[in-house]
């Protein structure tokens, strides 16, 4: 079965942040690595069950402001959600 995303949450960060992000879906057993760009280090990652996944991520001060595409490696192949994550400018 192929790994579906369906949300992420926060789905927006301002450089220089550090958190955990919580990304829902389908089939995330057996993902291998996350991806959201350049200028976004996804640190570590968990899957929690089948359907949630959390991952601590640092946006980088000089990370360009924009949308970010989520990926995913699974075993049965690699999945992408356009524009699910954004860097903002400070308030």
């Amino acid at each position: 079965m192929t790994a579906a995303v369906q949300s992420i949450a926060p789905d927006l960060a301002m450089p220089g942040d550090r958190f955990y992000i919580k990304i829902s879906g389908d089939a995330f057993t057996g993902v291998t690595n996350i991806d959201l760009g350049e200028g976004i280090t996804v640190n570590s990652f968990k899957v929690l069950n089948d359907g949630e996944m959390s991952a601590r991520i640092m946006i980088s001060e000089d990370a360009l402001l924009g949308a970010r595409d989520l990926t995913i490696i699974h075993p049965s192949g690699q999945v992408s959600l356009p524009a699910i994550f954004s860097v903002v400018s400070p308030p």
